[in-house]
């Protein structure tokens, strides 16, 4: 964990229905994987909150895409936006 970035718990239907978007959204391959992460920030103009999905789509093929909310406020036209 990041001192800077600390996570939150994310709760499991919450995670489970954003991996899910972002399946959705991005192509991943079989052997490919999305992680979600919320992080939170107490820094001046940092976002209280955002949710962080790292896209893994094979070695050394990552990418991150972040909604400034709180995991269970993002919708699917917020990752539709990304």
């Amino acid at each position: 964990m990041s001192l800077l970035h600390p996570r939150r718990r994310i709760d499991p239907v919450v995670a489970a229905r954003l991996r899910g978007w972002a399946l959705e959204r991005w192509t991943i391959p079989e052997e490919g994987s999305v992680s979600v992460q919320e992080l939170e920030c107490d820094k001046p103009g940092c976002p209280p909150r955002e949710t962080v999905f790292v896209l893994a789509r094979g070695p050394g093929e990552t990418e991150r895409h972040k909604v400034l909310k709180a995991a269970a406020d993002v919708t699917r036209d917020d990752l539709e936006a990304l």
